[in-house]
Order: C-alpha cells, then sequence, then structure tokens
C-alpha cells in the first residue's frame, strides 16, 4: 500500500510540475506578448508625438498664410474704400491749416463706415484694428480713432486718414 502511495505521490508531484511548468510557460508567453505590446504602445506614443508635432508646425504655418491672407484682405478693402471715398469726393476739406492738415485726409465717420458695410465678409473689429496698427488711420495712445470735427456749423465724427497712404492706394 505505501508503494501504491508513494507512486500516488509521485505521479501527483510529476502532475504538479507538469502543472507548474505549463503555468511558466503560460506567464513567460503573457510575459512577451507584454514587452511586445508595450513595444507597440511606445511606437504609437512616438508616432502621436511625431503627429502632434507636425500638425503644431502645420498649424503655425497655416496661421501666417491666414494672417497673410486676412492683411492682404484688409489692403485690399481699405484700398477700395479710398478709391470710393475720392470718386465720391467724400473727403472734407480743412479751413485751414494745422498739424493734421499735412498728414491726414479727413472724412465723415458714417460715411467711412458706409463703405466698410458694402465690403462682402469684412470684420469691422478686425478692420479697424488693422488701420490703427498700420497707421492707416490716426489713433491716440489710447488707441481712439474716432474724432469730433465741425461741418457746415455741425459737430460731426470724423477719421484722419494716413494722406500719404491714401493718395498711394488712389493711384
Amino acid at each position: 500500500m505505501e508503494a501504491v502511495a508513494i507512486k500516488s505521490d509521485e505521479e501527483e508531484i510529476i502532475r504538479l510540475k507538469k502543472k507548474c511548468n505549463a503555468l511558466i510557460q503560460k506567464i513567460n508567453a503573457q510575459d512577451q506578448e507584454k514587452k511586445e505590446l508595450e513595444q507597440q504602445l511606445h511606437q504609437a506614443y512616438e508616432r502621436i508625438e511625431l503627429l502632434l508635432r507636425e500638425n503644431a508646425t502645420f498649424q503655425k504655418n497655416n496661421q501666417k498664410i491666414i494672417e497673410e491672407n486676412d492683411i492682404t484682405n484688409f489692403i485690399n478693402s481699405f484700398s477700395q474704400i479710398i478709391r470710393k471715398a475720392y470718386a465720391d469726393n467724400s473727403f472734407i476739406p480743412y479751413k485751414n491749416y494745422s498739424k493734421n492738415s499735412s498728414k491726414y485726409l479727413k472724412i465723415e465717420k458714417d460715411i467711412f463706415d458706409e463703405y466698410i458695410k458694402q465690403l462682402d465678409g469684412t470684420d469691422i473689429q478686425f478692420f479697424f484694428e488693422c488701420c490703427v496698427d498700420l497707421n492707416f488711420l490716426k489713433a491716440d495712445e489710447n488707441r481712439k480713432y474716432i474724432f469730433s470735427d465741425t461741418k457746415d456749423k455741425k459737430n460731426i465724427r470724423i477719421y484722419f486718414v494716413n494722406k500719404a497712404l491714401a493718395e498711394k492706394f488712389n493711384g
């Protein structure tokens, strides 16, 4: 009986060793699979980082193009407004020589604003920011670009348009 118990114990030990070896192989296979997945994940992260860098560069370059197009559109719009103002004789003559008369032309705010509204798709806020930033319109230190004047004894609001630029845009 003891021999049967020993044989039974040996068979159990062999069975358990086989089971342990199978588990070790399964663990090793899972470890290998984990390493492969980690490597794939690492490669995916590297690819994502590369794509993010490329996207940032693309957006930066396209932002420059968009900004350049915006500025080009602004200049074209401003040029159209100036030609229209000259054609309509909309600039207000100076009654007396002043420090502004040699540098700026005067135009009524309402007339100039109407010219802007006639342009399709022009962002008025962007338009005036460009006018001030590029010195197309006179502005004070607070970026105020609307001034008061009189015409036919009435108070009016005006813009001072850069005279040299206006003359160039008018051709």
